[in-house]
């Protein structure tokens, strides 16, 4: 180990649009990534990571930190091709701008409901099935 000194510079991962009610109103700009999971190479798939994660911020027309979340969303980062695809395969780049977000859902939380603001929790457990190769993300939902 060296303490980072051979790492690269930091890369964003994910745009969230910073606060901008014009952009959002319901000014759900904050990101709750949870448990990165590396993949190895196997089958012709390349080495990659899965992440899951959900939106977060005030609500409507509010600044307020880690007030609601809304949604599940999941990617894959191809480190080799320094690329990033949802779910389906689409490639998003090497970034995951705002406008991409909703193209990560694969759990749709429904309207902001005020008597459950957490209707999606923090945590998120991205692993692959055994047979096929496909996604598995555990979360919780607080229905």
């Amino acid at each position: 180990m060296d303490n980072g000194e051979t790492w690269t510079a930091p890369h964003k991962f994910i745009d969230s649009g910073g606060i901008d009610l014009n952009l959002d109103p319901q000014n759900l700009n904050e990101v709750y990534l949870d448990c990165p999971r590396l993949f190895p190479a196997h089958g012709g798939i390349p080495e990659r990571f899965a992440f899951g994660w959900t939106k977060s911020g005030g609500g409507p027309n509010a600044t307020i930190h880690n007030h609601y979340h809304k949604d599940a969303h999941f990617a894959y980062f191809y480190p080799g091709e320094d690329t990033i695809t949802n779910v389906h395969g689409d490639d998003l780049g090497d970034m995951i701008d705002y406008n991409e977000i909703e193209m990560c859902i694969v759990y749709d939380s429904g309207p902001l409901d005020p008597d459950n603001k957490h209707i999606v929790d923090y945590y998120f457990a991205p692993s692959l099935t055994n047979e096929t190769g496909y996604p598995i993300m555990i979360y919780n939902v607080n229905r």
